[in-house]
């Protein structure tokens, strides 16, 4: 399995733009394109990876608050425990899925619950966006809480398969309270079904679409990025996608003179995708 991340507290200038990319996947992380104008403890709290393998290929987004502890140990939790699993062996089974997910979930809450507590008396928190495509067996698994988004996007739809879980206004993390298989479910998006005709399968964390931060319209936005890739040569189709939409999110902070943490992922699934891993 090939992997990489971008960690928020390793990237803290303003406007800058860091990214990797291998293959079908590209992850890029930004401080954002303007400064935060509201309360918070690290600079950049953000994070990303993706992971490659023979039979899959898994990517995640992660945005911290309380520090960038929470989103940090969040996606550790899945690169150390999971992700060589879900992309190197063969046959998976996606009735399992959604208990697996519960249980990666509550496994990841554990592991931030363990974190010092902050001069807000709280530890750190995250939301968490994970997508597993299976090529071979023409899979899409995915898992969210919180208001990070996982797109599926097709040559004419662009579908958020993640963000609206948030009830009454209600913002759920990782990390916030003790959480048992009960409470994690209501709490949590899991989402299985065929990959099907997805061209890309795009996350990225809430610096994309906050009201007065971010855009107006996120899932333009990852149109046009989607879009973008399909114009660069199909091995630079995910990079070129990831750059874009932070792109697009950073000059929307600097339009509002309010910035925050944009962490992307971008699984490029269709036609012209480089399926080597």
């Amino acid at each position: 399995m090939r992997q990489a991340e971008l960690l928020g507290r390793d990237h803290v200038e303003i406007a800058d733009i860091e990214i990797v990319a291998e293959g079908p996947a590209a992850i890029a992380l930004s401080r954002g394109g303007a400064a935060k104008i509201y309360s918070h403890t690290d600079h950049n709290e953000d994070a990303a990876f993706f992971a490659l393998g023979v039979h899959g290929w898994a990517a995640a987004v992660a945005d911290g608050h309380g520090g960038s502890l929470g989103a940090e140990n969040a996606l550790q939790t899945i690169l150390q425990n999971h992700a060589h699993a879900w992309t190197e062996e063969p046959g998976i089974d996606e009735t399992h899925w959604p208990d697996l997910a519960r249980s990666v979930l509550l496994e990841a809450n554990r592991s931030i619950l363990g974190c010092p507590i902050g001069p807000d008396g709280r530890g750190p928190r995250t939301t968490l966006a994970v997508a597993l495509a299976r090529p071979g067996d023409d899979l899409l698994l995915a898992m969210s809480i919180g208001d990070s988004h996982v797109f599926r996007v097709t040559d004419t739809e662009v579908l958020d398969l993640a963000w609206d879980k948030s009830r009454d206004g209600e913002a759920f993390f990782l990390g916030a309270s003790e959480e048992s298989a009960e409470s994690i479910e209501e709490k949590c998006i899991v989402y299985a079904d065929r990959l099907g005709d997805a061209r890309a399968i795009v996350l990225v964390t809430d610096g994309l679409s906050e009201p007065l931060v971010g855009v107006d319209d996120p899932d333009r936005a990852v149109a046009e990025a989607v879009a973008r890739g399909t114009q660069a040569k199909p091995a630079l189709a995910a990079i070129e996608s990831a750059r874009t939409l932070v792109e697009t999110a950073l000059e929307a902070h600097r339009q509002n003179s309010s910035g925050d943490n944009v962490a992307c992922a971008v699984l490029w699934t269709g036609s012209g995708a480089v399926r080597r891993a």
